[in-house]
């Protein structure tokens, strides 16, 4: 969930959801409630320490953190993004189509008509969102913080990437060279606005999973499909250099002529694909 969430386009939600572990997750998330607050201002140590759901949580956290650390300190996505494009985005073009074909299979037992619309629904608002324009807002704290609660509301929804919010309104080389170099400046308003998202979109999406998991499913299969449009591997992209760091400002998809480079990364968006259904099939699912 970690490394998906880092690559612009590929949810940690996603993930989770092909994985079977999206429920636990949002329920885990939503166990941060008032009540557990209450204990937490009266100092009752065993309700804070029972109450969240820490035993799933933990090894969840050390997991996405590992995988943050790794890609902006050991092996930097950011510059791999720039400097090889193609390959990267291929390759998550795969796993992200791979999950859209796993959330349809999930959905076998309505009719194709009812299906079909709820994807094509979710297509439709994934492509209202995902072709809007990026923006270069400034670095101030009220816009980290707005940041914070839009990328983490994606994050845990199926089919939209935290990153990829973070790339439209033109805050992911900033978010994430701010976590390589640990600036707090930048980080502490925009983890104040994560855990605001956090919290107030598990509690929507505990609601909608109880009580309209099938339809949940085929919209976020509708949400996948439209997000390929933006990790299309091959795009125009425009950069400009700001504070000795290169910012994505504007892609324009095209199609590549028939050569040994579209042959190549063709060959990587089907290990990508091959990889999820190799996973999914091992995963045990609810």
């Amino acid at each position: 969930m970690g490394t998906a969430d880092i690559v612009p386009g590929v949810s940690g939600g996603t993930m989770a959801l092909v994985l079977g572990i999206y429920k636990q997750f949002i329920e885990a998330i939503k166990s941060f409630d008032l009540s557990w607050l209450k204990s937490c201002l009266s100092l009752n140590l065993k309700e804070i320490l029972s109450r969240p759901h820490f035993s799933f949580l933990i090894p969840l956290l050390f997991g996405i953190t590992c995988a943050v650390i790794f890609f902006t300190k050991v092996i930097s996505l950011p510059s791999l993004l720039i400097t090889n494009p193609e390959v990267i985005y291929s390759l998550f073009s795969g796993l992200v189509l791979g999950s859209a074909i796993v959330l349809l299979k999930d959905t076998k037992d309505v009719s194709v008509v009812y299906r079909a619309s709820l994807v094509f629904g979710g297509l439709s608002f994934g492509m209202l969102v995902l072709t809007v324009a990026p923006t270069n807002l400034p670095d101030t704290s009220a816009t980290l913080f707005l940041a914070g609660v839009l990328a983490t509301s994606a994050m845990v929804l199926p089919g939209v990437s935290g990153s990829l919010v973070l790339l439209i309104i033109g805050k992911y080389t900033t978010i994430l060279n701010a976590l390589g170099s640990f600036d707090l400046h930048l980080l502490i308003p925009f983890s104040m606005g994560a855990v605001t998202g956090l919290i107030t979109m598990s509690r929507v999406l505990s609601w909608i999973i109880n009580q309209h998991l099938l339809s949940f499913r085929l919209v976020m299969c509708g949400f996948l499909t439209a997000s390929l449009y933006k990790i299309w591997p091959f795009q125009n992209r425009e950069y400009f250099e700001s504070e000795g760091m290169m910012k994505l400002v504007n892609t324009t998809p095209y199609m590549p002529e028939l050569y040994l480079t579209t042959f190549y990364t063709l060959l990587w968006a089907l290990a990508g694909l091959a990889l999820v259904l190799w996973v999914t099939s091992r995963a045990v699912r609810p």
